[in-house]
C-alpha cells in the first residue's frame, strides 16, 4: 500500500495511489477530511479525479506480477508521474517550476487512515 502526495501552492496535493487498495484508502483519507464523493470514482491506471483542491491519480501497483506480465510498464509509470508533475507545474505557475523541480521537499508520504 502506497499513497504519495506532492504538495504545492495552488493545488493542495496530488495524491498518487499505487494500486486499488491505495486508491480506496485515498478516498477514505479525503472522506475523513470532509470530502466525500458518492459514488466513489472507478479505479484505473492513469485516471485522475479532482476534489476540494486534491487531485487523486490512480496507478496499477508496481508489483512483480504487474511488471513481469506487462500490465504495468516503465512508460506507463512515467506517464502517471508526468501527469502529477504537469498538474503541480500548472498549480505553481511559471515562476516556481524550476524551484519545485530541484527540491525534494515537496514530496510527502501520507499515513494510511
Amino acid at each position: 500500500l502506497a499513497i504519495a502526495a506532492i504538495f504545492g501552492p495552488g493545488l493542495l496535493a496530488v495524491i498518487i495511489a499505487l494500486g486499488r487498495i491505495a486508491f480506496d484508502s485515498a478516498w477514505r483519507l479525503l472522506a475523513d477530511r470532509g470530502l466525500v464523493v458518492r459514488p466513489r470514482p472507478p479505479f484505473g491506471h492513469d485516471v485522475a479525479y479532482e476534489i476540494g483542491g486534491y487531485m487523486v491519480i490512480g496507478s496499477y501497483h508496481p508489483s512483480r506480477q504487474n511488471t513481469n506480465t506487462g500490465r504495468l510498464t516503465p512508460a506507463m509509470m512515467d506517464a502517471v508521474f508526468a501527469r502529477a508533475r504537469k498538474v503541480m507545474d500548472l498549480a505553481q505557475g511559471p515562476g516556481l517550476k524550476a524551484q519545485a523541480k530541484s527540491s525534494s521537499k515537496n514530496s510527502k508520504v501520507l499515513p494510511e487512515p
